[in-house]
C-alpha cells in the first residue's frame, strides 16, 4: 500500500467510505430495499464458514465481492479501491456490503462506519482485546485514531494517552474519550 495500489492493478476508482441510496436489487435480493439508505462496508463476510459461526467474521476467507465492472474508454477494467471505488455516480456491491442507516442521519457521518470506526473501535476490541483498566496510548488523532480511543473507552481503558501534532485533534480526541493528550509538535515526549 505505501505504492498507492491496494493490491489493485492501476488505473482504479477511489473512494471506500460511501453511504448511499439503493437505486436497485440482484435477482433474489431480499434486504436491503430500493430506496433504502445504506452505508457500505468493504468486506461482506460469507456467515456461514467456521470463522463467521464461531463469531470471529472479521476473519472470513469467503468474503463476497462483486466483480469490477467500469471499463475506461479503451475498454480496460478499472479495479476498486477495497472492492467499493465509491468516488463514482454508482457503485455496485453484494446485499451483505450494504448496511440499513437511518435516512435521517448525516451521510458525512455514517460513510464512516464502513471503515474508520470498524477499523478504530474493531482494531480495540477484537484484534487488541483491550481489557478493562487497561492504558492504551493512540498514535495520530485522524478518522481510525479517534476511533481506537472511542473503542478503547467502550472497552474500559483506564488510561487512554491520545498522541498527534495537531492541537484541534487532540481536542476531538478528548471529546471521543482521551484522559491524557499529548501534542507531539511541541511537548517534550
Amino acid at each position: 500500500t505505501q505504492q498507492g495500489n491496494f493490491g489493485t492493478a492501476f488505473p482504479y476508482l477511489l473512494g471506500h467510505e460511501a453511504t448511499g441510496i439503493v437505486e436497485s436489487v440482484g435477482e433474489g435480493v431480499t434486504h436491503p430495499a430500493v430506496g433504502d439508505t445504506v452505508t457500505l462496508a468493504w468486506r461482506s463476510p460469507c456467515g456461514a464458514c467456521p470463522l463467521c459461526t464461531r463469531g470471529e467474521p472479521q476473519f472470513c476467507p469467503n468474503a463476497t465481492v462483486p466483480r469490477p465492472r467500469v471499463r475506461l474508454k479503451d475498454g480496460t477494467l478499472l479495479g476498486r479501491v477495497l472492492s467499493l471505488g465509491a468516488f463514482a455516480t454508482h457503485t455496485v456491491v453484494s446485499a451483505a456490503q450494504a448496511i440499513p442507516m437511518n435516512p435521517r442521519l448525516d451521510p458525512a457521518c455514517t460513510c464512516l462506519i464502513g471503515c474508520a470506526v470498524a477499523t478504530g473501535v474493531g482494531s480495540v476490541l477484537n484484534s487488541a482485546a483491550v481489557a478493562a483498566g487497561e492504558s492504551v496510548a493512540v498514535v495520530g488523532c485522524g478518522g481510525v485514531g479517534l476511533n481506537v480511543i472511542q473503542g478503547a473507552r467502550l472497552a474500559g481503558a483506564g488510561r487512554i494517552i491520545a498522541i498527534d501534532r495537531n492541537a484541534e485533534a487532540l481536542d476531538r480526541a478528548t471529546g471521543f474519550g482521551a484522559t491524557d493528550t499529548v501534542l507531539a509538535a511541541g511537548d517534550d515526549l
